[in-house]
């Protein structure tokens, strides 16, 4: 696996989740690694403590600065992009899902002959979500190092009603990595249809284009593509672990979990020694 280098500035116009004009420009520079243009003109690097867990969604904090739902752009970097600075409104745009960003990055990438160099944890990691009266199920994300390179992870997913569904994924397969960049958003509840429906003209709301909803697919379907970005977003908040030039390597399994443990396996990697390099 090589580095892919961005040879143009990307600069990406949209709407935001709320409707609101939004961008996010992609930039080549020549420091290896990912970084994130301030107000202020400077560039910092991303790393791990920047990653916050809010409602339904990740965000990325320096001082004031914040940029929403990472998830989605983070997750960009596990095609072996480096060299990238971004500059981004507080919330970019809103697709509910990758594809767009790579399409617009992908012609304008180049890959190199640099090697990537692989990473693991030090150590297995495990954040689960506290069990209620109203819910007995056991919900989780865990981690365990590596000594091969390579990246698995499984995704368990059970929506009441709906049903369940499992995919086990080998992440540096580029095909299959465009693959779950193209699953949007899961629409749940599913009863927010109807009033999405009736209100689509109202602004601030995200289109119904942008969310997969159980009403548009059959319930296979709908599964799976529900599965497809719990894995997008896994990867969008795993980037932030990972050094200049290098490949996450480990076994993942995550069990009708999200963002917040997520967040949790993030910093718990970090505070048990971050990573060691393969």
């Amino acid at each position: 696996m090589h580095i892919y280098r961005l040879e143009k500035t990307v600069r990406i116009a949209g709407r935001d989740y709320f409707g609101r004009r939004a961008f996010i420009t992609f930039m080549p520079i020549d420091a290896a690694g990912w970084y994130w243009k301030m107000p202020d003109g400077s560039a910092i690097e991303i790393e791990p403590s920047m990653l916050r867990h809010n409602s339904r969604r990740l965000t990325l904090v320096h001082n004031n600065t914040k940029m929403e739902i990472f998830e989605h752009v983070g997750a960009l970097r596990f095609m072996g992009l480096s060299g990238v600075l971004i500059e981004s409104s507080p919330w970019p745009p809103y697709f509910g899902r990758t594809h767009e960003l790579w399409q617009a990055l992908k012609p304008q990438c180049k890959e190199t002959d640099e090697p990537i160099h692989w990473v693991t944890p030090h150590a297995h990691t495990f954040w689960s979500y506290p069990q209620t009266h109203r819910n007995f199920a056991c919900r989780f994300t865990e981690m365990w190092p590596s000594k091969t390179k390579r990246l698995k992870i499984t995704i368990a997913i059970d929506y009441p009603d709906l049903g369940k569904d499992e995919i086990v994924c080998d992440i540096h397969n580029k095909e299959l990595l465009e693959q779950i960049f193209q699953a949007h958003s899961q629409g749940w509840p599913s009863w927010l249809y109807w009033p999405g429906t009736l209100l689509e003209w109202f602004p601030f709301r995200p289109r119904q284009e942008c969310i997969t909803w159980p009403q548009e697919h059959s319930r296979k379907k709908t599964l799976r593509l529900f599965a497809q970005h719990r894995l997008l977003d896994l990867l969008g908040a795993l980037s932030v672990l990972l050094p200049a030039d290098t490949m996450l390597s480990g076994n993942i399994r995550s069990v009708c979990s999200g963002h917040e443990a997520d967040c949790h396996i993030v910093e718990q990697i970090r505070e048990k020694g971050g990573l060691l390099q393969l």
